[in-house]
């Protein structure tokens, strides 16, 4: 498609020079459909409208050596792939790309800017060492497209490098079955999963079967519940909150934790503690009282205490899990 991302402007910035240079002796082929829409004179897509526009002028002006219908879907990407001599990829940014591979396939070297997916599978030919599947530029602009151009020009003038190039490019496809064990590998890693090759898995169950028959049950600790906690409140208002009780004897006092902001009336503390009923009361700034809004009863010694009962706590059962089953 002809958006600014694919950096179509840029070959089209070329194609006079090319044509210049050249002698007419070259054919430029830009698929791919523009964005023409407008409302009166406001255009929704500048970028887009203003390449098409130029490719429409340089297809009137060049009949023989170049062409584009950015109106119209490009439809005919494999017969392009095979019959080009070079694929040019000028993406401004590219995740992946799934082209470069679409021409590798039919052994069509790429020119490509050294961005994203593309400078990880296009790399410099070499005529030295004879390695490498295409061209790069690093500098996104017309000038360095151009020099490429012209690498790729001079490496296609000698046909034995330039059938060593198509070689290079025909084996450089990568597998789709690779891409996809890799996604799938990444996936793995993320989750923390240890991936899971069937038949390498039975062999090793089958070269520990012995070990495992002979081993001894692994012993499990019982498992310790939880201490329920009770919650103890005072929101009259006060200077300093404690609170005593029948769970250590009515040994010890434990300061209560002041709200803040609007709850500064509010003092509160959790304590775990066995399960049952105890007695309670709070220490006001040294003054022993009963919260009147919270449970009471009398002792065996006819004092009234505050009550509360901690229950046990609910223990979730644990979930069966499912049986192991491979991916493969």
């Amino acid at each position: 498609r002809i958006c600014e991302q694919k950096g179509v402007d840029l070959v089209v910035a070329c194609v006079r020079d090319l044509i210049r240079v050249y002698n007419g002796r070259i054919q430029i082929l830009c698929g791919g459909m523009a964005n023409l829409t407008k409302y009166g004179d406001y255009i929704v897509d500048t970028y887009s409208y203003g390449v098409a526009q130029e490719m429409f002028k340089l297809r009137a002006e060049f009949p023989w050596s170049f062409y584009a219908n950015p109106a119209e879907f490009f439809t005919d990407g494999p017969l392009v792939n095979l019959g080009s001599d070079f694929g040019v990829m000028p993406s401004r940014f590219e995740p992946g790309g799934i082209v470069q591979q679409e021409f590798f396939v039919a052994g069509t070297p790429v020119i490509a800017f050294k961005t994203g997916g593309l400078k990880d599978t296009v790399h410099e030919f070499d005529p030295v060492a004879a390695t490498g599947n295409g061209f790069v530029f690093e500098h996104h602009n017309a000038q360095a497209l151009m020099n490429s151009f012209q690498r790729a020009m001079a490496v296609y003038a000698d046909p034995n490098m330039y059938g060593k190039l198509r070689q290079n490019a025909r084996e450089s496809v990568v597998d789709a079955q690779e891409v996809g064990w890799k996604w799938y590998t990444e996936f793995a890693r993320l989750k923390g999963c240890v991936i899971a090759h069937k038949d390498r898995m039975q062999h090793e169950l089958k070269r520990v079967e012995p070990e495992l028959a002979a081993m001894k049950p692994v012993y499990r600790p019982p498992r310790v519940q939880p201490t329920p906690a009770a919650v103890f409140r005072w929101t009259h208002g006060a200077n300093e909150v404690y609170v005593a009780g029948s769970w250590d004897g009515w040994s010890g006092r434990l300061r209560l934790s002041r709200g803040l902001g609007n709850k500064a009336h509010e003092w509160q503390l959790s304590l775990h503690v066995s399960p049952g009923t105890y007695a309670y009361k709070f220490i006001v700034d040294d003054v022993w009282v009963n919260a009147m809004d919270q449970p009471m009863a009398n002792d065996e010694g006819g004092n009234m205490n505050n009550t509360i009962t901690v229950h046990p706590p609910r223990i979730p059962q644990r979930a069966k899990r499912p049986p192991f089953r491979s991916p493969f």
